[in-house]
């Protein structure tokens, strides 16, 4: 049954690759320049970006996976 979930898991997180997602911004993520946060899914997102950002609501492209982690780029708003 736990490999099954962790199969969902990872296939959900992949689905989630290319799509915009709001995150609302923690604070700052372990690489300098970098920040991190949860998305309406509860998914844990780190992309670049000023420390201005904390507590407030980012549209993010979500572009790779690592572990259990999505990396994306902050998408401007027109």
């Amino acid at each position: 049954m736990r490999e099954l979930g962790q199969a969902q898991k990872e296939k959900f997180l992949e689905a989630q690759l290319g799509q915009v997602r709001e995150v609302l911004v923690e604070g700052p993520a372990e690489t300098e320049g970098w920040l991190q946060g949860l998305s309406g899914h509860y998914l844990r997102v780190t992309f670049p970006g000023p420390p201005g950002l904390h507590n407030r609501l980012v549209k993010v492209r979500l572009l790779a996976r690592q572990g259990e982690v999505l990396v994306g780029e902050a998408v401007e708003e027109p």
